[in-house]
């Protein structure tokens, strides 16, 4: 899906991604990009796990999409769909003449064997994001060659949103019979415009284009193969080299630039284009089995104790917004609860006094002789200053923050064993089912904490209810039990910023910006 970003011109002014000069132009085939990434995918499937699916991202395709203005679900690779028994059923018919770039047919039946396989993988814990997407899957069968029915045991009113993510993409007959370490390391095989031409392992991936490709989405902006020939994802993780090889014009474009890089690309002619998740703002995850977050006053001095718009103004320059609540505000089940996030350390001193925890000679709050401390878990470097300025604000109030670096591997390794406190976590996806997600104690990934039954109840009716009116209601009930209890702290939006050479257009960014789309993607090859 195709995003409504932003594109900041080099003087800092802001357009609309059309701006005059590329509506005077007119796009070109041919030519190749290259793409600079802060990491070599650890692995090349996204069913599976990928902290970085930009390589997927160019090699497959969706039964449906979903339109970035309106949230509609739109054809993809199905033409018409069909929902019935409340969500139980969902009725799917293909599009003619759709082949996999080993030349494999999609058939109703490879549609549901994907499925099928899915839920398998799903049961056994080798694809999560298809398990949260699937619950009360009970079947996936061809009615013939371009029909093919998806049944639930209870209504899945999320199911069809979720066919849009590309964690429900299709894959070839070929792919699925595959051994799941070798789709994590060759890649898969996909009906979409790129497909994998070469593998330099920890260094890049080469794309070529699909001649043969005519039947992209219809948010795409042009029909037929993808403008670009030769597409490189080139791993460069030192992020002054990453600066350097798009100043040079090595790489044309790049993954994630700090505000720090901004004068640097922006001499430079490049043009920065802005893209955020549309999902849960990005927060930190509270483990309520932890003895002091299990206190409702800690948590919800936690809360009041962030100053959200200093972290935004300090860090980012004022381009990526505060939370305002537990969604984004680009999510079509946005609740504004800026007033319940709203900065304010007297509170939280009141709330922490009144239950018991006071301050030492250090500054820092105790209670029964266990000082008020917690750690912080968060992959990725590029998110530590946002830690190290909260480490601070906390300190102001009387709590103790330990930030704890790790790789993406090791924290997972520490959901899965409770080994966490306060837990950074980002989830996008444009349906209210994404609080589930992150927010279940029955349906996420999250182990250790707690159960509280009345929120799991509503997560869980989220999903089954047919009706919007209510469904949007029980998510906004959600929402706001999230944020008074604590239950996570909302910090900004995942925003992310990528600088794009002046000869490079038609460039986008998804629902999920980690996830760039290069289909309208052309080069002005004279100038290049």
């Amino acid at each position: 899906m195709h995003f409504p970003f932003k594109v900041y011109a080099a003087a800092g002014a802001f357009t609309l991604l059309s701006t005059a000069s590329a509506l005077a132009q007119t796009p070109v085939s041919g030519g190749q990009l290259t793409y600079g990434l802060a990491s070599f995918p650890p692995c090349l499937d996204r069913v599976q796990s990928n902290p970085n699916p930009a390589v997927f991202q160019q090699v497959v395709d969706n039964l449906l999409d979903q339109d970035p203005q309106t949230g509609k679900i739109v054809p993809y690779l199905a033409e018409k769909w069909e929902v019935a028994d409340d969500g139980r059923t969902y009725t799917f018919h293909l599009r003619d003449g759709v082949t996999f770039s080993n030349g494999e047919a999609l058939t109703a039946q490879v549609v549901a064997d994907n499925f099928n396989l899915l839920w398998k993988m799903g049961k056994e814990g080798t694809a999560i994001t298809a398990a949260s997407f699937l619950t009360g899957f009970k079947s996936a069968t061809a009615t013939d060659a371009k029909t093919v029915v998806i049944a639930f045991e209870q209504p899945n009113a999320g199911f069809e949103q979720a066919t849009t993510e590309k964690g429900l993409a299709i894959l070839a007959p070929e792919t699925l019979k595959a051994a799941l370490p070798d789709r994590c390391s060759k890649g898969v095989i996909g009906s979409g415009p790129f497909v994998i031409s070469d593998i330099q392992y920890n260094e890049s991936v080469i794309l070529k284009r699909r001649e043969d490709y005519k039947w992209g989405s219809v948010n795409f902006k042009h029909e037929g193969p993808a403008y670009l020939e030769t597409l490189t994802l080139r791993s460069i993780p030192e992020r002054s080299v990453r600066v350097g090889s798009f100043v040079s014009g090595e790489i044309q474009a790049f993954f994630d630039a700090s505000t720090d890089d901004l004068p640097n690309v922006e001499a430079s002619g490049a043009a920065i284009v802005s893209g955020t998740s549309s999902g849960i703002a990005g927060v930190l995850l509270v483990n309520t089995s932890d003895p002091a977050l299990s206190e409702r006053p800690v948590r919800q001095a936690l809360q009041v104790a962030v100053n959200r718009q200093e972290i935004v103004d300090g860090l980012f320059a004022g381009r990526i917004k505060p939370a305002t609540g537990t969604l984004s505000t680009n999510h079509p089940g946005y609740l504004d609860q800026s007033k319940d996030l709203t900065f304010d350390p007297a509170r939280a001193e009141k709330l922490l006094d009144e239950a018991g925890w006071t301050k030492g000679a250090d500054g820092i709050r105790a209670k029964d002789g266990k000082k008020l401390s917690v750690k912080i878990n968060y992959a990725g470097a590029s998110e530590q200053p946002i830690f190290e300025l909260i480490q601070q604000q906390l300190r102001k109030v009387g709590i103790d923050a330990t930030l704890v670096a790790q790789s993406s591997a090791e924290q997972i390794e520490a959901r899965k064993a409770g080994n966490w406190q306060l837990d950074w976590r980002t989830w996008g996806r444009a349906d209210v089912d994404a609080l589930a997600f992150v927010y279940s104690t029955v349906l996420s990934q999250n182990r250790g904490m707690t159960a509280r039954p009345e929120l799991d109840a509503k997560l869980k009716a989220i999903a089954g209810e047919a009706d919007s009116a209510k469904r949007k209601q029980l998510a906004d009930e959600a929402q706001k039990e999230i944020v008074e209890e604590g239950l996570g702290l909302p910090i900004r939006e995942v925003t992310l910023l990528v600088p794009v050479a002046e000869t490079v257009h038609g460039f986008g960014l998804t629902n999920d910006p980690f996830r760039p789309v290069f289909y309208d993607t052309w080069v002005d090859q004279q100038n290049n």
